[in-house]
C-alpha cells in the first residue's frame, strides 16, 4: 500500500514538472526525482538489469560524455536532462511490471481535470494569478499556459496527458477516460490555442479514432475542432492567424515569414543536418551554439530569426541525435526495434511509432517526465511476456 502511494505520488509530480512554487527560478522541475532512490528500492535490482540493461547502460554514459562537454550551465543542463530522462524510464518501466496500471490510468485524469481547472481560471481571471506557482511565459495574442511554463507546452502535456489515457485503456477508455480528454482538447484548443498543438491533435485523432473505427469519436472530435477553429477566428489569436497563413500561403512561406516556426523548425533540422554532415559523431553537451554557427553561411537565408544565437535545441529529436550521435540513433532505433516486436498489433504500433516521432520533432524538453513515461508506457502496458503475475490493464 505505502509502495503505491509513493508511485502515485511519483506520477503526480511528474505530470505537474512546472510547478516550482516560486522555490526555483527553473522552467523544469525536478521534484520527481526524489522519488526515484526510494521506488527503485522495492523492486529486485536483478530484475532491472535483465529487462533494462539498454537504458541502465545509457545513464553512465551520458556521464562519460560530460567528460567532453563544456561545464557551463547549458551543458550541465544537458547531461541531467538525458539522466532524468533514463531514470524515469526505468522507474516507469519497473512499475509498470509490478503495480496494477489503474494507479497510472487515475493520475493521469486526475492531472488532466486539474490541468483544465487552472487553464480555465487563467482564462476567466488573467493568465499570471498562478504566477506564484508556476513561471509563466507568454503574450496578448496567445491562449492561456495553467501549471506549464507557456501555452505550447500546456498543449503538448495535454496531448500526452490523452494519449497515455488511450494506452493505459487500450484505446477504449472508460467513462471518466473519455471526460478527461475532452477536457484534454478543450484545453488544446480553446485554453491554450496552441496551433502546434493542434496540429498533434489532428494527427492524434486520426491514428487513434480511424484506427480503431470507433467514427462516433471521431466526428465529435472533428466538430470540436470546426468550433475551435471558428473560436479562434472569432478572438483573431496568433494559433488562428497561423492557420489562416497555412492555407493562405502554403508551409514554406509561413515559415519564411514566422519567426516562431522559423526558429521551431531550425531547432529540428539544423541539428539533424549538422549530425549527419559530421557523420553521427556526438557532438557532446553545450556545443550546440559553437557548431551551429559555423553553418550560417549555409541557411542564414533560410534560418532568419535566431537560429545561430540559441544555445538550446528545441527538438528532442534533434537534441538526441546531436548531442548523442550515432549512440542516439542507436538507442532511438533499438527502442523502435522493441516496440514494434513486443506488440501484438504491429500495424497499430506502426503508426503508433510515427505519432511518437513527429511528436519528438517538437519542442518537448528532454527533461519533461512525461515523455519518458510515455517511451515506457508503449513498451510494456499490454505486453504480457514482460510483465509480472500483477499486471492489470485498465478496462
Amino acid at each position: 500500500m505505502i509502495d503505491s502511494f509513493f508511485l502515485a505520488f511519483f506520477l503526480f509530480l511528474s505530470c505537474f514538472s512546472y510547478v516550482s512554487f516560486s522555490l526555483t527560478s527553473f522552467d523544469t522541475q525536478v521534484w520527481h526525482v526524489l522519488l526515484i532512490p526510494i521506488l527503485l528500492s522495492f523492486y529486485r535490482s536483478t530484475d532491472i538489469w535483465v529487462s533494462l540493461k539498454v537504458e541502465l547502460f545509457y545513464i553512465p554514459l551520458v556521464f562519460v560524455f560530460l567528460i567532453f562537454s563544456t561545464y557551463d550551465f547549458m551543458g550541465l543542463r544537458s547531461y541531467f536532462s538525458y539522466t532524468l530522462f533514463f531514470l524515469v524510464f526505468v522507474v516507469v518501466a519497473q512499475s509498470l511490471r509490478y503495480y496494477k496500471h489503474s494507479v497510472f490510468y487515475k493520475v493521469f485524469c486526475i492531472s488532466s481535470v486539474l490541468y483544465f481547472l487552472f487553464g480555465l481560471s487563467q482564462y476567466v481571471w488573467g493568465k499570471f494569478i498562478f504566477e506564484f506557482i508556476v513561471h509563466v511565459r507568454g503574450t496578448d495574442d496567445r491562449g492561456v499556459s495553467s501549471l506549464a511554463a507557456e501555452p505550447s507546452y500546456y498543449a503538448s502535456i495535454s496531448l500526452l496527458l490523452s494519449w497515455l489515457i488511450l494506452i493505459f485503456s487500450r484505446y477504449r477508455p472508460s467513462a471518466v477516460g473519455k471526460y478527461s480528454i475532452i477536457l484534454n482538447v478543450i484545453s488544446i484548443v480553446f485554453l491554450a490555442q496552441s496551433a502546434i498543438g493542434i496540429m498533434y491533435l489532428a494527427i492524434v485523432a486520426s491514428l487513434v479514432f480511424l484506427s480503431r473505427s470507433n467514427f462516433r469519436i471521431f466526428f465529435i472530435a472533428l466538430f470540436l475542432g470546426i468550433i475551435g477553429f471558428l473560436f479562434l477566428n472569432h478572438f483573431d489569436g496568433r494559433a488562428s492567424q497561423l492557420i489562416g497563413k497555412l492555407f493562405e500561403v502554403g508551409p514554406y512561406d509561413l515559415m519564411m515569414a514566422d519567426a516562431s516556426i522559423n526558429l521551431r523548425f531550425a531547432s529540428f533540422f539544423l541539428p539533424l543536418f549538422i549530425s549527419l554532415d559530421n557523420y553521427l559523431i556526438p557532438m557532446f553537451f553545450g556545443h550546440y551554439l559553437t557548431v551551429a554557427q559555423n553553418y550560417s553561411a549555409m541557411f542564414h537565408d533560410i534560418f532568419w530569426y535566431k537560429a545561430f544565437d540559441a544555445e538550446r535545441i528545441m527538438s528532442f529529436l534533434g537534441s538526441m541525435v546531436f548531442e548523442l550521435g550515432i549512440f542516439g540513433v542507436f538507442y532511438l532505433t533499438h527502442y523502435s526495434i522493441r516496440a514494434y516486436r513486443w506488440s501484438k498489433d504491429k500495424v497499430f504500433r506502426a503508426k503508433e511509432l510515427v505519432l511518437l516521432f513527429s511528436l519528438l520533432v517538437s519542442p518537448l524538453p528532454i527533461a519533461m517526465p512525461l515523455v519518458a513515461i510515455v517511451f515506457a508506457s508503449l513498451l510494456y502496458v499490454n505486453n504480457e511476456n514482460l510483465v509480472s503475475k500483477r499486471y492489470t490493464t485498465v478496462k
